[in-house]
């Protein structure tokens, strides 16, 4: 009968050590469960962070290719732009100095045209003016040897009447003749070349008649005697 209850608590002990012993894989087994549950959740976790970088590098691949190719496109067209506007410059250049050659050209022609407008205003007034200044030069000098020729025909005339009984009236004769408008336009100059020509000769054959008349008059007593 003790031998029954030695083993009736050996059992007991057994059983309460058998059930800790059950508690205690129960909870290593829960701690178990729990760790290979959080192994699978990391690696699940891991498995979706995997595959979402992936999917983000294979997002930002397409984005990046899609600005690549953008900005590919848009390089291109600014390459085409930039072309077109050094088209537009060097067009603008060439036409500017078309322009500038064109302007400097038609200054250049301008300015020769004043220069042989000038020469020729100046050689057509030289070949007006000095013509008549040689004209004037001549005429003057022709006067002059008119005026000087006439004065000493008159001063001979009147030196003819010296020592003459009728001096003083051919004197006062030659006097009004000389004052007369006539001969004063000779004398200086106021009339026309033939004119003065024509009027000195003939007031020198008059003043010679007229000397020649008076002198034969008042010496005929003295020759007949």
């Amino acid at each position: 009968m003790v031998q029954t209850i030695v083993q009736m608590t050996c059992t007991a002990e057994q059983q309460i050590q058998l059930a800790q012993i059950q508690k205690e894989k129960e909870i290593r087994l829960a701690e178990i469960n729990e760790k290979i549950r959080l192994t699978e959740l990391d690696h699940e976790l891991k498995m979706k962070l995997a595959q979402m970088e992936k999917e983000e590098r294979v997002r930002m691949a397409e984005i990046t290719e899609s600005e690549n190719a953008r900005l590919a496109q848009i390089a291109k067209e600014e390459k085409v732009r930039l072309k077109e506007l050094e088209k537009d410059i060097l067009e603008a250049q060439q036409e500017g100095k078309a322009k500038l050659k064109k302007l400097c050209v038609e200054e250049s022609n301008r300015h020769r045209e004043l220069q042989w407008e000038e020469l020729r205003r100046k050689v057509e007034l030289q070949q007006d003016v000095l013509p008549k200044i040689m004209a004037v030069e001549a005429e003057t000098k022709r006067s002059q040897i008119q005026r000087d020729n006439m004065m000493a025909v008159l001063q001979h005339v009147e030196k003819m009447t010296l020592g003459n009984p009728s001096r003083d009236d051919c004197s006062s004769k030659t006097a009004t003749l000389l004052s007369t408008p006539v001969m004063s336009n000779a004398i200086d100059g106021k009339d026309d070349i033939v004119t003065k020509m024509n009027t000195a000769l003939g007031l020198v054959k008059e003043i010679t008649a007229m000397f020649d008349r008076e002198c034969n008059l008042t010496t005929a007593p003295n020759s007949v005697k």
